[in-house]
């Protein structure tokens, strides 16, 4: 029952305000700022996944053609260690057959990026393995050394620069983890082939 002693209680009215919004121009500006900051950042993200792509591929043809160069001197190698221990003459031969048959290496690809993607090879070769091997490879097949033939060069010489070769060729695969298995030589076979043919028919 309704008392009419008790006053009833009147209803409390909260009044909130809203902060002043910022003008026009101003939310026009930050807008724009937010907006050129988030478009700079994609764009740089986009550029550095373009480049690891470019490295990334570049890296793994380099790395193809190092590893048959590298079969191609290990077997060099391997010869000229066959005749180390033999005559001057078996030296000369394994020599020359060496020139003939197994300097045969091919820098197509990592000519290519020094003049094309000089930035990018020096990103995977900071070592200079691979520009080092090369430069190798060049001088033992050019016709340095005094102008004397690579067939008649000093053993010693030729020995001595591919197994430099071999040895920055395996600094750059150890340096890049890449799984190397080399193919069995023809060459080194023939080699050893013509050396037994030679030594039976030797009197």
């Amino acid at each position: 029952m309704f008392d009419p002693q008790i006053t009833p209680i009147q209803p409390i009215n909260v009044i909130v305000h809203n902060p002043p919004s910022w003008p026009l121009w101003a939310t026009t500006l930050f807008s724009a700022m937010v907006g050129g900051i988030f478009g700079t950042a994609a764009n740089l993200v986009t550029d550095e996944l373009k480049r690891f792509r470019r490295v990334r591929r570049l890296r793994g043809l380099l790395s193809g053609e190092l590893m048959r160069n590298q079969e191609q001197a290990e077997a060099g190698v391997r010869i000229l260690k066959d005749a180390e221990g033999g005559s001057a003459t078996d030296q000369a031969r394994a020599v020359g057959f060496v020139a003939g048959n197994v300097v045969r290496f091919n820098s197509e690809r990592f000519d290519r990026a020094s003049q094309a993607d000089a930035e990018l090879l020096w990103d995977i070769d900071k070592g200079k393995q691979l520009e080092k091997f090369y430069d190798l490879a060049k001088d033992l097949k050019s016709t340095g050394q005094e102008n004397v033939p690579f067939a008649d060069r000093d053993f010693l010489y030729t020995l001595s620069t591919i197994e430099s070769m071999e040895y920055w060729a395996k600094e750059f695969i150890e340096k890049n983890k890449l799984k190397y298995k080399p193919e069995p030589s023809v060459v080194e076979n023939m080699y050893l082939a013509g050396k037994r043919l030679l030594e039976k028919n030797r009197p």
